[in-house]
């Protein structure tokens, strides 16, 4: 069972942490600038419960559920970029994760659809 969700994970998309700097922008004021930081392999789904697709009617954006290993390090806020097409996503929950203790490798949290920009 445990091989079993090891290759569930390692199956997933590979995905690239993005890490936000603020700079100065040469105007006197400051923008942020974005660099991809450490890779890590993700399941990500779609939630597409009636409560989810009324939201999304009513402007929200798409909500997902995100599983990967305990060891990433994404905390609320944090943004991430799926490799295969570009897509980005931030995290919107804390991360609930099997215990340190157990031999399944597995944490979840959710996220939503991001864009990044230069603003502060």
């Amino acid at each position: 069972m445990t091989d079993l969700l090891i290759e569930y994970i390692d199956m997933g998309d590979r995905c690239v942490v993005m890490n936000r700097a603020i700079v100065p922008d040469g105007y006197g004021g400051q923008k942020a600038t974005w660099t991809e930081g450490a890779e890590f392999s993700a399941n990500i789904y779609e939630d597409t419960t009636v409560e989810t697709r009324i939201g999304q009617k009513l402007g929200l954006t798409s909500v997902y559920t995100v599983s990967t290993r305990r060891s990433v390090g994404l905390q609320p806020l944090s943004v991430f970029r799926r490799l295969n097409d570009g897509k980005t996503y931030r995290v919107t929950s804390e991360k609930k994760q099997s215990p340190d203790s157990s031999k399944i490798d597995l944490a979840f949290f959710t996220a939503e659809d991001y864009v990044i920009t230069g603003g502060v």
